[in-house]
Formats: C-alpha cells, sequence, structure tokens
C-alpha cells in the first residue's frame, strides 16, 4: 500500500512549474503600479512647476512658509527667495 501512494506522489510532479515566476511577475507589475509610476509623474509636475517660476511670483513652500521669488535662474535651479511682506 505504501508503494501504491510512492508512485502516485512521483507522476504528479513531472513537468516545469511556472506558478513561481508568474507570481513575481505580477508582484512586479504590481511594485510598478503602485510606486515607480506615480513617484515620475509627480517628478514631472514638480519640473513643470519650477521651470514657470517667475520673479514677483509669490509662492507656498513645502514647509508652509509663502515666499516672494526675488530672482529665478533656469540653468541651474537656484532661485532667490525673500519673505512675503
Amino acid at each position: 500500500m505504501g508503494s501504491i501512494t510512492f508512485l502516485a506522489a512521483s507522476t504528479k510532479s513531472s513537468g516545469t512549474n511556472l506558478l513561481p515566476i508568474l507570481i513575481i511577475v505580477v508582484l512586479f507589475g504590481v511594485l510598478y503600479m503602485t510606486m515607480i509610476r506615480p513617484q515620475r509623474n509627480r517628478q514631472r509636475q514638480a519640473q513643470q512647476m519650477q521651470s514657470t517660476v517667475v520673479p514677483g511670483q509669490r509662492i507656498r513652500l513645502t514647509c508652509f512658509t509663502r515666499m516672494k521669488i526675488a530672482k529665478a535662474t533656469i540653468t541651474n535651479r537656484n532661485t532667490a527667495l525673500r519673505k512675503r511682506p
């Protein structure tokens, strides 16, 4: 009786199992869609906003401080700020 179950178990595992590879591919796809793609969109929006900054424009920084642009150079992305009056 023990030899019959051994034969059944050995014939069951024949062939390659692609399920682990498929799971890894799906997990990488989910990681890309939930983390990498949104980060790229935020970077693109930040670059677009930084390129449209002009002197005299009032902005709010990430620390919720309101400032006024005194000087903006596009070549090296340096910006001089002064406090809002």
